[in-house]
């Protein structure tokens, strides 16, 4: 199995398996859920953390942010970006063993 390795470039992450092969959805791993593109509802967010069991300073650990922000994005008060939708979706599908 590939790893992936997660890389910073200030604010944003980029995931990059650690084979350089480009990462493609195929609809064995798209297991009938939204795309990467979909965007996560505060209620979906918190819901995904509560699934992983993790507290909302962990999750933001892993995100690369703050635990107020999750707090925000949690309540519907701040929208995430478009690239924290996507790197919601690998965590929804993969687990924050991904990141680590």
């Amino acid at each position: 199995m590939t790893k992936i390795r997660t890389t910073t470039y200030g604010r944003n992450r980029a995931l990059i398996p650690s084979d350089g092969a480009s990462v493609v959805q195929t609809e064995e791993t798209h297991r009938g859920a939204a795309s990467p593109a979909a965007e996560y509802s505060a209620e979906q967010i918190k819901a995904l953390r509560l699934r992983l069991g993790v507290s909302q300073t962990t999750f933001a650990h892993h995100m690369g942010t703050t635990k107020g922000v999750v707090t925000q994005w949690e309540q519907g008060l701040r929208n995430p970006s478009r690239a924290t939708h996507k790197l919601l979706w690998v965590v929804d599908r993969h687990g924050l063993k991904v990141l680590t």
